[in-house]
């Protein structure tokens, strides 16, 4: 049984704790360790000015024990942001296919740096259907029309190819997307209850977001994930 666990990533992690650092639930501490704007390509960055790889490979030395889980859930700035940035900003000749390739490989290469007995990978979430596109347009500073049906398998493909390379290295996998979407073919797209007020979770925007809603809006949703990922910890 755990006693701690850490949970690193982007700010989409911010659904299992809203705006807490720490939270202490069923005798087990969790460490809300999240960086906004953080992708997984600067997981291979020692440069990174972010730093969160360093912070860590640094944590999975300190804490390799037992009582201590490391959770990862890293990709979502990448599939957002980065490919389209890449894409149209920079115009390089990139695919989804060869850019979610890279992105695995990267995961994985960090991956195998760290004590694989203490780590479990969390899924993206999914993207907003009702902010996605103002969301990428800010971020990489151009006005471009992306489908959102075409960002959705994306990032449904990133998932499966992610859930693949965990399975393989027998590394804990907690997969988000059967509970917050709906199954359209043989892709989830998000459900309408989990839609945010911008680009995460509901329940998990930014704070200046949250505090204009008051502080009762959301807040079932950022307890029912932590609920979710508690219950699967607990059986691993």
């Amino acid at each position: 049984m755990y006693k701690f666990i850490n949970v690193y990533g982007d700010s989409h992690c911010r659904i299992f704790f809203r705006d807490e650092l720490k939270i202490q639930k069923d005798g087990i501490c969790i460490n809300n360790k999240y960086v906004s704007a953080v992708s997984l390509k600067g997981l291979c960055n020692i440069n990174s000015k972010l730093n969160i790889n360093n912070q860590i490979l640094n944590d999975n030395i300190k804490f390799s024990n037992n009582n201590v889980l490391i959770c990862l859930k890293f990709g979502q700035v990448d599939l957002e942001y980065v490919y389209y940035y890449k894409k149209n900003v920079k115009k390089e000749n990139i695919n989804i296919e060869d850019f979610t390739d890279e992105l695995i490989n990267i995961y994985s290469n960090f991956i195998n740096k760290l004590n694989k007995n203490n780590i479990l990978i969390i899924s993206t979430s999914l993207p907003n259907p009702n902010t996605y596109l103002k969301a990428i347009q800010t971020h990489i500073g151009m006005s471009i029309q992306v489908d959102y049906t075409e960002l959705s398998k994306n990032f449904n493909l990133f998932n499966e190819k992610l859930k693949k390379m965990v399975t393989t290295n027998n590394i804990f996998f907690f997969d988000m997307l059967p509970i917050i979407g709906n199954k359209i073919d043989d892709y989830y797209i998000l459900k309408k209850e989990y839609i945010g007020l911008d680009h995460h979770l509901k329940g998990s925007e930014w704070i200046p977001v949250l505090k204009k809603q008051g502080s009762e809006y959301g807040k079932y949703e950022t307890q029912e994930f932590m609920n979710y990922l508690l219950t699967y910890i607990k059986s691993l």
